[in-house]
């Protein structure tokens, strides 16, 4: 009886020591596929930054310049903005000279949806190129810290 007894006793400390073993496996190659994930995630990450950044490459090659439009940040907007906008979307640039604040001052439309200005810093690079035709559309809606919505555009 003392024998069966020693024999079921040791085979449960083996099978312990099976299943602990097995299990610290587990964890190791768990890690390793996390640490995988992770790095190809980053790698998945990295690919789009170097996508955007291509793209505004190319952009500036055919002659966009870059800005940020100002307001974007008041509630109404923001949320229309979030709501309807897409990078890639076309916007019309349109002189306000009746404007109370700044008779210099040119809105910036979204399907006839007024989003913002152009910055005042940014007024005289502009002026002429919106009495002319051009194209322009939103390069980058970024949410964070701060909201800020940039544009392209483009003298023909």
């Amino acid at each position: 009886m003392l024998y069966i007894t020693f024999i079921i006793v040791f085979g449960l400390i083996i099978l312990l020591f099976i299943i602990k073993g097995s299990t610290s496996k587990d964890k190791h190659l768990q890690a390793q596929l996390d640490k995988y994930i992770e790095r190809e995630g980053y790698i998945v990450k990295e690919v789009k930054t170097l996508k955007k950044d291509l793209k505004k490459l190319e952009a500036k090659l055919k002659g966009y310049q870059e800005y940020e439009i100002a307001g974007v940040h008041i509630s109404k907007r923001k949320n229309y903005i979030l709501d309807n906008c897409n990078e890639g979307d076309e916007i019309t640039l349109k002189p306000e000279p009746n404007n109370p604040v700044d008779e210099n001052a040119i809105a910036i439309y979204h399907e006839s949806k007024h989003i913002g200005y152009v910055r005042a810093i940014d007024i005289d690079k502009l002026k002429d190129t919106v009495n002319d035709i051009y194209s322009a559309y939103i390069e980058k809606i970024e949410v964070g810290y701060h909201f800020t919505v940039t544009f392209m555009i483009k003298k023909h």
